[in-house]
């Protein structure tokens, strides 16, 4: 699941802002580029808002902050979800 909305989002990305009048999928009308943009906009913005949420959330978890962050940017409520559920990590004993 998560692998397919990578892809969704690089193929919005291209056809968004690429254009080429050979490929269908770059010869879009202005208007669909400009709601490609505006959906693109408020899906990203929502994932910056629970990027910010599942910060301390990871911490409060002991999770890795620095792959759970990127990953709830990129995946939004997909990855924010997975994060809420998942168990709390034992803080493991320093060797001495």
């Amino acid at each position: 699941v998560q692998s397919g909305h990578l892809i969704l989002f690089l193929i919005t990305l291209v056809a968004a802002f690429a254009q080429d009048s050979g490929n269908p999928l770059t010869n879009l009308p202005t208007e669909i580029r400009g709601a490609l943009k505006g959906g693109l906009l408020v899906t990203y913005g929502i994932n910056i808002v629970l990027t910010a949420i599942s910060i301390p959330t990871a911490l409060s978890k002991n999770l890795p902050v620095l792959f759970w962050a990127p990953k709830v940017l990129l995946l939004g409520g997909l990855a924010f979800d997975e994060l809420n559920n998942a168990p709390v990590k034992p803080k493991g004993k320093k060797k001495k």
